[in-house]
Parts: structure tokens; sequence; C-alpha cells
């Protein structure tokens, strides 16, 4: 992160020496993508009986789907230019976007298979007891409307480099990448509490929806990497309408997801489309042809 704050002092530095820059605004959102996973643990089970328990060991092997639902997001930037000759030229300096999409599990398949079974007397107190405060439930979990998944939203930073290709008289081709960081993200999902209410030494329960919201990242990767491509169309010598798409490189989470056994790791390198306007101050190879 220190790195990338030093080029952005430095890339703010170079805005006030150079020639030209545009801002560019716009919204982005990335292709909905599906992938899967397996996990692999071990779960126990108890058979109860008056006088023993029969317990039993079993490996459990299940896949899953992972599913990432794109929601629009927005981008800003703020690129310097730098012109080769009348038809290439650079651009480089920072760029705010939000990236927007929901991220849910579902179980495709699984199989069980038994590992060991003994036979437990009570009077070893081995056995866990499963009990519940709860005299009358008042609804069912089931009856609760409740969104699918996690939503997230995150903010990046990122410092592009495109190189600029006049291909017709109003028509750009920029190709490039970047470097981004998360500087601020937000998750939210819906869960249900239990809520309970003791009168006449009868317990009423209830499940009542709620919100659990963060802003820990839940396992971002702290240094990401896109290679992107952009078409401008010039209205004017100074505003132009860019259409654009990137490729994440790496992926957006770093750490394992939290799972039984064998953990498995968010799988999420996005493709991103994007749609904006930009106003150029001063363009260099707009300047070098008149006739543009």
């Amino acid at each position: 992160m220190k790195n990338l704050t030093l080029l952005y002092l430095l890339f703010c530095s170079g805005i006030a020496l150079g020639q030209a820059y545009s801002i560019s605004t716009g919204v982005i959102m990335a292709q909905n993508t599906d992938t899967e996973y397996s996990t692999s643990f071990e779960s126990t089970s108890y058979q109860f009986f008056d006088e023993f328990t029969i317990k039993r060991i079993y490996q459990n092997d299940n896949q899953y789907q992972q599913i990432y639902k794109s929601k629009p997001g927005f981008y800003i930037s703020l690129l310097q230019s730098k012109a080769i000759n009348d038809k290439w030229q650079i651009q480089y300096g920072i760029k705010i976007d939000q990236a927007r999409f929901n991220y849910e599990q579902q179980y495709l398949s699984g199989s069980r298979t038994l590992l060991s079974e003994e036979m437990v007397s009570l009077e070893d107190n081995t056995t866990p007891v499963f009990s519940s405060n709860c005299d009358i439930f008042t609804n069912n979990f089931s009856d609760i409307e409740r969104r699918s998944g996690t939503d997230y939203s995150i903010l990046n930073l990122s410092l592009p480099l495109e190189v600029t290709y006049l291909l017709f008289n109003d028509i750009y081709l920029s190709l490039g990448g970047a470097l981004l960081t998360p500087i601020k993200s937000k998750t939210e999902r819906d869960i249900l509490i239990l809520d309970s209410e003791t009168i006449d030494d009868i317990t009423y329960c209830e499940y009542v929806l709620d919100v659990s919201m963060d802003h820990s990242g839940d396992g971002l990767s702290n240094l990401q990497f896109a290679l992107s491509g952009r078409l401008s169309y010039f209205l004017n010598k100074n505003i132009s309408i860019d259409i654009g798409v990137s490729q994440m490189l790496s992926h957006r989470f770093d750490n394992p997801q939290n799972s039984f056994g064998t953990a498995s790791r968010k799988n999420y390198k996005p493709l991103f489309s994007s749609l904006g306007v930009s106003y150029h101050f001063m363009t260099p190879v707009k300047n070098k042809n008149a006739e543009i």
C-alpha cells in the first residue's frame, strides 16, 4: 500500500507539469460466473437406546457451486497522456472503481461413507445432549423471506497504464493493464436469530430476520492485477464516449472461506465491461492533428 501511495503522489506531481490529461466516469459491471468446488470432512452421529448409544463416524464428500451475480457499480479516473507521435500515446494515472456482486454457494451432490461404529455406555457421559429451551415456536424459519447469499461492495484504487492508438479520425484504441488494491469494502447478509420470551413458565420462541454487515473484506486480496482494453469515440475535441473491458488476472479473494475439513478458496476472476464519458484537457494527439 505504501508503494501505491508513493506512485499516487508522483502522479499528482506529474499532473501539474503535464500537458494533457483527462477525467472519466461511468458505469462498470462484471459478467456473472459460476464455479464448482468440493469439500471433505468427518461427521459423527448418535443413535440413542435406553442404556447405551451407538456412535458412528462418517466420511463426507460434497460438491458445491459458487454463484457470482454482478450488480452495476461506478468508476472515476484521472489519466495523464504523453504523445509519442501523431498516432501513438501513453496514458497513466489513478482510478477508483466499485465492484458489486452477490455471492452464494449451492449444494450439488455428495456421498457419505461409514468409517467406524462403536457402542458407548451412557455412564461414560461422552454422548452430547441436544436440548432446546423453547416450549412453543410462534413461527417457522422457512416462512421468513430473506436474500440469498452475501452482497459485496468493494471500492478499489488502481494505477492504470495504457498504450493508445489512433484507429480512425475520431476513434482511439487503448490497451494496457492496472495494479489495484481494495481500499474499502462492505458485506451484507440476511441471518435468522432466535428471540425468546417466557410467560407463565412457558418459553415462546420466534425467528427474527437480522442483517449482518461488516467492512472486513471477507478475505479480499490486497494486491490484484488486471488487463484492459478500451475504444474511445470523440464527439468533439474534448469529449469522448468510452466502451471498455477489463479482465482480472488474480483472484479477488485471498483467504480460504470457512468450511468443514478441506477449505476451498473463493474463485473469482471476473471480466468487467464499462460504459462512460471522458473530458480531455489539451489532448496531445488532437492538438497535433488539426484536421481531426
